[in-house]
């Protein structure tokens, strides 16, 4: 029941994408209306799909964290043409995840200079 009413708060408030997180940790991210020091959230497409699918739950995300709160929405594994056939989450997890490290890398660079 209590699994269930975390659920129906995460939907209510548009943060479905928190279900891979353990479950005190969204309802921490739901509590605090700003965190304390700089926090990188990085949110990760899925497979044939692309970060501008991701949009209205980082806007939400900001709104709801403040300006401690980066919230990047990782761009290096999308199609760079819309060719399904081509598309760079077809070629496994350890290179997506290997270009994922690359970015989230450059991302922690630009905002500790």
């Amino acid at each position: 029941k209590q699994q269930q009413q975390r659920e129906d708060q995460h939907e209510k408030v548009g943060l479905m994408g928190w279900s891979l997180l353990d479950p005190e940790q969204a309802d921490d991210v739901l509590e605090h209306d700003t965190c304390d020091g700089t926090h990188l959230y990085v949110l990760v497409h899925g497979f044939n799909s692309k970060a501008d699918h991701l949009k209205y739950l980082a806007e939400h995300l900001r709104n709801r964290l403040g300006p401690s709160a980066v919230v990047h929405c990782a761009r290096c594994n999308e199609a760079r043409i819309p060719n399904p056939f081509q598309h760079p989450t077809h070629d496994g997890i350890d290179t997506g995840g290997e270009r994922l490290a690359d970015e989230i890398s450059e991302v922690v660079k630009q905002h500790t200079a």
